[in-house]
């Protein structure tokens, strides 16, 4: 997949730009859009309003790392007789682990923006429309083509390095 980065200069513009996205076969799931609160996207989805925060990978994060530390503390009690743990123990350990980790991950994550949010911050705070399009090599130039007849109301961004593959 490529990733597709436009900053568009209104809402009205991201609407044509997701009618036209659609029309090409994008599917709704590989368009986001991302704007200050103060801009009105009402008429387009919640769909490609995308997350706001990072709560959703900050979860993840946490109940991965959470069980493996869980995991490791829960063996390692084990395999100290004295502490009486059985290795139905360890486990209990693990998912509470993963439990408390998941809670503490997304709580954090939930204040975090999200990182698309984070990359072209200049650009939302300047009042422009970011669209993100993610598309198979195939479709890209489609996609450019569609996004060229918005003329100069949609400029293509490079791809930041971060987000590189």
């Amino acid at each position: 997949m490529i990733k597709l980065y436009y900053s568009l200069d209104s809402a009205r513009s991201a609407r044509i730009a997701v009618a036209e996205l659609k029309k090409l076969g994008i599917p709704d799931k590989h368009i986001a859009l991302a704007a200050r609160s103060d801009i009105e996207l009402e008429k387009l989805p919640d769909t490609y309003s995308g997350e706001t925060n990072d709560f959703e990978p900050g979860l993840k994060r946490g109940i991965a790392l959470g069980g493996t530390t869980g995991l490791v503390a829960g063996l390692a009690a084990a395999a100290i007789p004295p502490l009486g743990i059985t290795l139905a123990g360890g486990a209990l350990i693990a998912i509470v682990g993963a439990a408390v980790g998941a809670w503490a991950s997304a709580l954090t994550g939930s204040a975090v923006p999200n990182e698309l949010r984070r990359m072209f911050e200049t650009e939302i705070e300047r009042g422009r429309v970011l669209l993100s399009i993610a598309a198979h090599s195939g479709e890209a130039i489609g996609v450019k083509r569609v996004m060229d007849t918005l003329g100069p109301s949609a400029v293509p961004i490079a791809q930041p390095p971060a987000l590189a593959t």
